[in-house]
């Protein structure tokens, strides 16, 4: 196995597959990224190659991960900049396409949740037309919008507000045993 094969599975569930990551983190986020699939994504991708994969494995903490369904690579997961302190956590995710990710993301934030004693996870993202399927997906996974951050970053030299959505453990465990029992 070479470093940026996925190492053995962490979990599955309706053809999606989540592999662990040891090495190479970045090489998945990357692959998507190519593709166009980045687009909901807040500035982590800019980091670029290298300091994205030190960031990611600097911290113990993080869990990357890649999803696979019918061999195909279909997302990549992280948490990153985990505040131990208060047991809050950033989270990185990117998909093939978003609007069939919502199992996928599920299986992730269960491992987030079942091997680490965070209280909250948080994602940001551009407000921009191409990241509505990641708000979608995300509320659809339980996460609520919490604040916008007005001309936080730039889309094609043009001042672009950034999406601020969090999830609180009790709210994921309340989400699950409504909405995805089978997660339990």
């Amino acid at each position: 196995m070479s470093a940026s094969e996925p190492h053995p599975l962490l979990d599955e569930l309706d053809g999606f597959k989540w592999l662990g990551l040891l090495s190479s983190v970045e090489a998945p986020f990357y692959e998507l990224a190519a593709g166009g699939h980045d687009l909901g994504v807040h500035e982590w991708l800019a980091l670029g190659e290298a300091s994205l994969g030190q960031q990611i494995l600097r911290d113990p903490l993080n869990l990357p991960m890649v999803c696979h369904r019918s061999g195909r690579l279909v997302g990549a997961a992280t948490i990153c900049f985990t505040d131990c302190d208060n047991l809050c956590s950033n989270l990185l995710a990117v998909f093939r396409d978003p609007d069939e990710s919502q199992v996928a993301l599920s299986l992730y934030l269960r491992s987030v949740f079942w091997n680490h004693p965070l209280k909250r996870l948080q994602i940001e993202i551009k407000d921009v037309p191409a990241s509505g399927p990641y708000q979608r997906l995300y509320r659809e996974a339980g996460f609520v919008l919490e604040a916008r951050t007005r001309a936080a970053t730039t889309t094609q030299g043009e001042p672009t507000d950034v999406l601020v959505f969090g999830l609180l453990r009790q709210d994921y465990d309340r989400w699950s045993e409504k909405s995805e029992r089978f997660l339990l």
